[in-house]
């Protein structure tokens, strides 16, 4: 009797099955995702910058070093708001535009 030859093994089987584009696929649709994700959570960093420096004041060190350091407020500011709000504020204005014809 002839020795039968071996059939193919699991390993072949495994091996010729066309898996690959859907797997390639899944691959890169989890690099977008993980991409995606990177972004957005550096964009939510540098969005809510002044709420994350009041809240932790050491990260200002860092923010300063990449140039994006929240500005400060005016102590001032919202009386400026109220002078510019004025009356006197609006005929000083339309005094100056009388002035300019």
């Amino acid at each position: 009797m002839l020795p039968v030859p071996p059939g193919p093994t699991a390993m072949d089987r495994l091996s010729a099955a066309s898996a690959a584009p859907t797997r390639a696929l899944a691959l890169r649709l989890a690099w977008a995702a993980s991409i995606l994700l990177l972004l957005a959570g550096l964009a939510g960093l540098v969005v809510a910058r002044a709420a994350i420096v009041a809240a932790w004041p050491p990260s200002m060190r860092l923010y300063s070093v990449l140039g994006l350091a929240p500005r400060a407020e005016s102590p001032h500011r919202e009386a400026d708001k109220k002078h510019e709000e004025t009356d006197h504020g609006d005929a000083t204005r339309q005094h100056s535009a009388d002035r300019g014809q």
